[in-house]
Protein backbone atom coordinates (compact mmCIF):
# COMPACT_ATOMS: atom_id res chain seq x y z
CA UNK A 1 0.00 0.00 0.00
CA UNK A 2 1.48 3.40 -0.98
CA UNK A 3 2.16 6.05 1.63
CA UNK A 4 0.11 9.25 1.69
CA UNK A 5 2.77 11.30 -0.06
CA UNK A 6 2.77 8.76 -2.93
CA UNK A 7 -0.96 9.17 -3.63
CA UNK A 8 -2.08 11.17 -6.65
CA UNK A 9 -4.42 14.15 -6.39
CA UNK A 10 -7.29 12.01 -7.75
CA UNK A 11 -6.68 9.37 -5.08
CA UNK A 12 -6.52 12.00 -2.33
CA UNK A 13 -9.91 13.36 -3.37
CA UNK A 14 -11.46 9.88 -3.36
CA UNK A 15 -13.85 9.65 -0.32
CA UNK A 16 -12.76 6.08 0.40
CA UNK A 17 -9.11 7.11 0.62
CA UNK A 18 -10.01 10.01 2.90
CA UNK A 19 -11.95 7.67 5.21
CA UNK A 20 -8.87 5.45 5.59
CA UNK A 21 -6.62 8.42 6.37
CA UNK A 22 -9.23 9.76 8.81
CA UNK A 23 -9.39 6.37 10.59
CA UNK A 24 -5.59 6.24 10.80
CA UNK A 25 -5.48 9.76 12.28
CA UNK A 26 -8.10 8.90 14.89
CA UNK A 27 -6.10 5.84 15.94
CA UNK A 28 -2.94 7.91 16.36
CA UNK A 29 -4.82 10.56 18.37
CA UNK A 30 -6.42 7.89 20.53
CA UNK A 31 -3.02 6.33 21.35
CA UNK A 32 -1.29 9.73 21.57
CA UNK A 33 1.54 8.21 19.51
CA UNK A 34 4.12 10.97 18.96
CA UNK A 35 6.31 8.99 16.54
CA UNK A 36 3.49 7.95 14.22
CA UNK A 37 1.99 11.44 14.27
CA UNK A 38 5.33 12.99 13.33
CA UNK A 39 5.85 10.53 10.46
CA UNK A 40 2.33 11.04 9.09
CA UNK A 41 2.73 14.82 9.30
CA UNK A 42 5.75 14.70 7.02
CA UNK A 43 3.86 12.64 4.46
CA UNK A 44 0.74 14.79 4.64
CA UNK A 45 2.67 18.02 4.03
CA UNK A 46 3.77 16.76 0.60
CA UNK A 47 0.36 15.26 -0.18
CA UNK A 48 -1.62 18.44 0.56
CA UNK A 49 0.53 20.39 -1.89
CA UNK A 50 -1.08 18.28 -4.64
CA UNK A 51 -4.68 19.32 -3.88
CA UNK A 52 -4.37 23.07 -3.39
CA UNK A 53 -7.76 24.65 -4.06
CA UNK A 54 -9.64 21.34 -3.69
CA UNK A 55 -12.83 21.22 -1.56
CA UNK A 56 -11.27 18.26 0.23
CA UNK A 57 -8.30 20.36 1.38
CA UNK A 58 -10.05 21.81 4.44
CA UNK A 59 -10.92 18.34 5.77
CA UNK A 60 -7.31 17.22 5.40
CA UNK A 61 -6.09 20.36 7.17
CA UNK A 62 -8.23 19.56 10.18
CA UNK A 63 -6.65 16.11 10.35
CA UNK A 64 -3.24 17.72 10.08
CA UNK A 65 -3.99 20.04 13.02
CA UNK A 66 -4.80 17.05 15.23
CA UNK A 67 -1.56 15.36 14.22
CA UNK A 68 0.38 18.55 14.99
CA UNK A 69 -0.80 18.54 18.61
CA UNK A 70 -0.13 14.81 19.04
CA UNK A 71 3.40 15.29 17.68
CA UNK A 72 3.82 18.61 19.55
CA UNK A 73 6.51 17.43 22.04
CA UNK A 74 8.75 16.46 19.10
CA UNK A 75 8.05 19.45 16.83
CA UNK A 76 10.66 21.97 15.83
CA UNK A 77 10.53 25.31 17.62
CA UNK A 78 8.95 27.19 14.69
CA UNK A 79 6.25 24.56 14.06
CA UNK A 80 5.35 24.45 17.76
CA UNK A 81 5.03 28.25 17.91
CA UNK A 82 2.86 28.21 14.77
CA UNK A 83 0.42 25.78 16.41
CA UNK A 84 -0.01 28.17 19.37
CA UNK A 85 -0.56 31.10 17.04
CA UNK A 86 -2.97 29.58 14.52
CA UNK A 87 -4.99 26.63 15.84
CA UNK A 88 -5.08 26.40 19.60
CA UNK A 89 -8.69 27.23 20.47
CA UNK A 90 -10.06 24.99 17.71
CA UNK A 91 -8.13 22.04 19.13
CA UNK A 92 -9.45 22.83 22.63
CA UNK A 93 -13.02 22.93 21.27
CA UNK A 94 -12.62 19.47 19.70
CA UNK A 95 -11.52 18.21 23.14
CA UNK A 96 -9.61 15.23 21.75
CA UNK A 97 -6.11 16.27 22.89
CA UNK A 98 -4.90 17.79 26.15
CA UNK A 99 -2.98 20.78 24.76
CA UNK A 100 -1.66 21.84 28.16
CA UNK A 101 -0.13 18.42 28.69
CA UNK A 102 1.45 18.47 25.23
CA UNK A 103 2.88 21.96 25.76
CA UNK A 104 4.30 20.86 29.12
CA UNK A 105 6.05 17.91 27.49
CA UNK A 106 7.55 20.14 24.81
CA UNK A 107 8.90 22.62 27.37
CA UNK A 108 10.46 20.00 29.63
CA UNK A 109 12.34 18.28 26.84
CA UNK A 110 14.96 21.04 27.06
CA UNK A 111 17.10 22.14 30.05
CA UNK A 112 16.12 25.08 32.24
CA UNK A 113 18.01 27.94 30.56
CA UNK A 114 17.04 27.07 26.97
CA UNK A 115 13.53 26.57 28.32
CA UNK A 116 13.41 30.20 29.41
CA UNK A 117 14.06 31.36 25.84
CA UNK A 118 11.55 28.84 24.48
CA UNK A 119 8.91 30.10 26.92
CA UNK A 120 9.36 33.65 25.61
CA UNK A 121 8.92 32.46 22.00
CA UNK A 122 5.78 30.46 22.80
CA UNK A 123 4.28 33.31 24.86
CA UNK A 124 4.83 35.74 22.00
CA UNK A 125 3.19 33.32 19.55
CA UNK A 126 0.12 32.89 21.75
CA UNK A 127 -0.25 36.65 22.19
CA UNK A 128 -0.43 36.90 18.37
CA UNK A 129 -3.19 34.29 18.11
CA UNK A 130 -5.96 35.57 15.78
CA UNK A 131 -8.58 32.93 16.55
CA UNK A 132 -11.77 34.54 17.79
CA UNK A 133 -13.74 33.85 20.95
CA UNK A 134 -16.86 35.95 20.65
CA UNK A 135 -15.91 39.16 18.87
CA UNK A 136 -12.39 39.27 20.32
CA UNK A 137 -9.24 37.39 19.30
CA UNK A 138 -7.28 35.24 21.71
CA UNK A 139 -4.38 37.71 21.60
CA UNK A 140 -6.70 40.58 22.54
CA UNK A 141 -8.18 38.55 25.40
CA UNK A 142 -4.68 38.04 26.82
CA UNK A 143 -4.04 41.77 26.64
CA UNK A 144 -7.30 42.49 28.49
CA UNK A 145 -6.41 39.85 31.08
CA UNK A 146 -2.97 41.39 31.69
CA UNK A 147 -4.57 44.81 32.15
CA UNK A 148 -7.07 43.35 34.62
CA UNK A 149 -4.34 42.05 36.92
CA UNK A 150 -0.56 42.23 36.89
CA UNK A 151 1.09 38.83 36.40
CA UNK A 152 3.14 39.26 39.61
CA UNK A 153 -0.12 39.16 41.62
CA UNK A 154 -1.64 36.14 39.87
CA UNK A 155 -2.82 33.05 41.73
CA UNK A 156 -4.92 29.99 40.99
CA UNK A 157 -8.14 32.01 41.25
CA UNK A 158 -7.11 34.88 38.97
CA UNK A 159 -8.91 33.55 35.90
CA UNK A 160 -12.12 33.03 37.89
CA UNK A 161 -11.88 36.57 39.24
CA UNK A 162 -11.50 37.81 35.68
CA UNK A 163 -14.70 36.11 34.51
CA UNK A 164 -16.65 37.30 37.56
CA UNK A 165 -15.54 40.92 37.35
CA UNK A 166 -14.97 41.57 33.65
CA UNK A 167 -18.08 42.78 31.83
CA UNK A 168 -16.58 41.87 28.47
CA UNK A 169 -15.84 38.32 29.57
CA UNK A 170 -19.40 38.05 30.84
CA UNK A 171 -20.70 38.44 27.27
CA UNK A 172 -19.16 35.11 26.18
CA UNK A 173 -21.23 31.96 25.87
CA UNK A 174 -20.49 29.12 28.34
CA UNK A 175 -18.52 27.07 25.75
CA UNK A 176 -16.44 30.15 24.82
CA UNK A 177 -15.79 30.90 28.50
CA UNK A 178 -14.59 27.31 29.02
CA UNK A 179 -12.14 27.56 26.10
CA UNK A 180 -10.85 30.96 27.21
CA UNK A 181 -10.35 29.73 30.79
CA UNK A 182 -8.16 26.86 29.56
CA UNK A 183 -6.10 29.30 27.51
CA UNK A 184 -5.68 31.68 30.47
CA UNK A 185 -4.66 28.83 32.77
CA UNK A 186 -2.14 27.58 30.21
CA UNK A 187 -0.83 31.14 29.80
CA UNK A 188 -0.40 31.67 33.55
CA UNK A 189 1.12 28.29 34.44
CA UNK A 190 3.47 27.67 31.51
CA UNK A 191 4.22 30.85 29.58
CA UNK A 192 4.33 33.83 31.95
CA UNK A 193 7.10 32.26 34.02
CA UNK A 194 9.49 29.45 33.22
CA UNK A 195 8.10 26.23 34.73
CA UNK A 196 10.52 24.20 36.85
CA UNK A 197 10.21 20.61 38.10
CA UNK A 198 12.48 18.20 39.93
CA UNK A 199 14.82 15.90 37.93
CA UNK A 200 12.71 12.77 38.56
CA UNK A 201 9.59 14.33 37.09
CA UNK A 202 11.64 15.68 34.18
CA UNK A 203 12.94 12.19 33.39
CA UNK A 204 9.42 10.72 33.63
CA UNK A 205 8.09 13.38 31.25
CA UNK A 206 10.91 12.67 28.81
CA UNK A 207 10.21 8.91 28.82
CA UNK A 208 6.45 9.37 28.40
CA UNK A 209 6.89 11.73 25.45
CA UNK A 210 8.06 9.14 22.95
CA UNK A 211 5.98 6.25 24.32
CA UNK A 212 2.43 5.61 22.98
CA UNK A 213 -0.25 6.12 25.59
CA UNK A 214 -3.27 3.86 25.79
CA UNK A 215 -6.17 6.12 26.68
CA UNK A 216 -9.16 4.98 28.72
CA UNK A 217 -11.59 6.31 26.16
CA UNK A 218 -13.02 4.84 23.00
CA UNK A 219 -11.64 5.72 19.59
CA UNK A 220 -12.74 9.23 18.61
CA UNK A 221 -14.34 9.93 22.00
CA UNK A 222 -13.56 13.39 23.53
CA UNK A 223 -11.48 13.70 26.65
CA UNK A 224 -13.42 13.21 29.88
CA UNK A 225 -13.61 16.41 31.81
CA UNK A 226 -14.75 15.49 35.18
CA UNK A 227 -13.62 12.07 36.25
CA UNK A 228 -16.39 9.53 36.32
CA UNK A 229 -17.61 8.32 39.70
CA UNK A 230 -16.70 4.81 40.68
CA UNK A 231 -19.69 2.50 40.53
CA UNK A 232 -20.40 0.34 43.60
CA UNK A 233 -19.17 -3.23 43.47
CA UNK A 234 -21.43 -6.29 43.45
CA UNK A 235 -23.16 -7.29 46.69
CA UNK A 236 -21.44 -10.05 48.63
CA UNK A 237 -23.32 -13.36 48.89
CA UNK A 238 -25.02 -14.05 52.20
CA UNK A 239 -23.40 -16.63 54.46
CA UNK A 240 -25.86 -19.44 55.25
CA UNK A 241 -26.76 -19.79 58.90
CA UNK A 242 -25.89 -16.21 59.90
CA UNK A 243 -28.67 -13.77 60.68
CA UNK A 244 -28.49 -10.26 59.15
CA UNK A 245 -26.92 -7.68 61.45
CA UNK A 246 -25.20 -10.32 63.62
CA UNK A 247 -21.41 -10.43 63.49
CA UNK A 248 -20.16 -13.98 64.03
CA UNK A 249 -17.39 -14.46 66.55
CA UNK A 250 -15.92 -17.28 64.48
CA UNK A 251 -14.93 -17.20 60.84
CA UNK A 252 -17.87 -18.26 58.58
CA UNK A 253 -16.00 -21.22 57.12
CA UNK A 254 -15.44 -22.71 60.59
CA UNK A 255 -18.97 -22.38 61.96
CA UNK A 256 -20.08 -25.79 60.76
CA UNK A 257 -16.96 -27.60 61.93
CA UNK A 258 -17.05 -29.75 65.08
CA UNK A 259 -14.45 -29.08 67.72
CA UNK A 260 -12.05 -32.07 67.83
CA UNK A 261 -11.82 -33.85 71.19
CA UNK A 262 -8.74 -33.10 73.29
CA UNK A 263 -5.99 -35.71 73.21
CA UNK A 264 -6.23 -38.32 76.00
CA UNK A 265 -4.20 -37.58 79.09
CA UNK A 266 -1.98 -40.26 80.52
CA UNK A 267 -0.09 -40.60 83.75
CA UNK A 268 1.82 -43.29 85.57
CA UNK A 269 -1.31 -44.72 87.19
CA UNK A 270 -3.55 -44.90 84.14
CA UNK A 271 -3.25 -47.27 81.26
CA UNK A 272 -5.13 -46.48 78.01
CA UNK A 273 -7.20 -49.41 76.78
CA UNK A 274 -9.02 -50.26 73.59
CA UNK A 275 -12.54 -48.88 73.05
CA UNK A 276 -14.00 -52.36 72.88
CA UNK A 277 -12.78 -53.12 76.41
CA UNK A 278 -14.41 -50.05 77.96
CA UNK A 279 -17.75 -49.89 79.65
CA UNK A 280 -19.86 -46.77 78.89
CA UNK A 281 -19.16 -45.26 82.31
CA UNK A 282 -15.38 -45.60 82.24
CA UNK A 283 -12.57 -44.58 79.97
CA UNK A 284 -9.43 -45.69 81.73
CA UNK A 285 -8.44 -48.79 83.70
CA UNK A 286 -6.87 -47.81 86.97
CA UNK A 287 -3.99 -49.93 88.22
CA UNK A 288 -2.81 -49.73 91.82
CA UNK A 289 0.78 -48.68 92.44
CA UNK A 290 3.27 -51.48 92.68
CA UNK A 291 4.82 -52.39 95.99
CA UNK A 292 8.24 -50.96 96.65
CA UNK A 293 10.84 -51.74 99.25
CA UNK A 294 11.35 -48.57 101.16
CA UNK A 295 14.54 -47.77 103.06
CA UNK A 296 14.53 -49.66 106.34
CA UNK A 297 11.87 -52.16 105.21
CA UNK A 298 11.96 -55.92 104.73
CA UNK A 299 11.42 -58.05 101.63
CA UNK A 300 7.62 -58.08 102.08
CA UNK A 301 7.48 -54.36 101.73
CA UNK A 302 6.84 -53.67 105.40
CA UNK A 303 8.58 -50.66 106.83
CA UNK A 304 10.54 -50.73 110.04
CA UNK A 305 9.01 -47.72 111.60
CA UNK A 306 10.71 -46.45 114.74
CA UNK A 307 7.92 -43.95 115.28
CA UNK A 308 5.31 -46.71 115.19
CA UNK A 309 3.41 -45.10 112.29
CA UNK A 310 1.16 -47.47 110.41
CA UNK A 311 1.84 -47.55 106.61
CA UNK A 312 -1.09 -48.85 104.60
CA UNK A 313 0.39 -48.39 101.10
CA UNK A 314 1.40 -52.01 100.72
CA UNK A 315 -1.79 -53.63 102.15
CA UNK A 316 -4.94 -54.74 100.39
CA UNK A 317 -8.13 -52.95 101.43
CA UNK A 318 -10.42 -55.29 103.34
Amino acid sequence: MPTINQLTSEQLEDPRVFQKIDALTKEIVHENDTKKALALLGQMKMALAKITGSPRLLAYQKLRQQLVWVAYPALEEAAAAEALEKYLSETIVENLIDVQEQLTRRLFLVPLFPREALTVIFRSALEKNREKLGETTVGEWLKIYNEFQDFTKRNNLSSLDFFNQSQKAGSLTPPERAVLKKILDLYDKLLLVTPVVDPEELERTHQETLAPRTAERKLGEPLRQPEEAVSPGPALPKTPGIKPGVTPTTAPDTLSRKTPPPPPTTDRYREPVEEKDLRPEEKYRVTPPEKRLLPGGNKDGQIVNPLNVVDLRGRERE
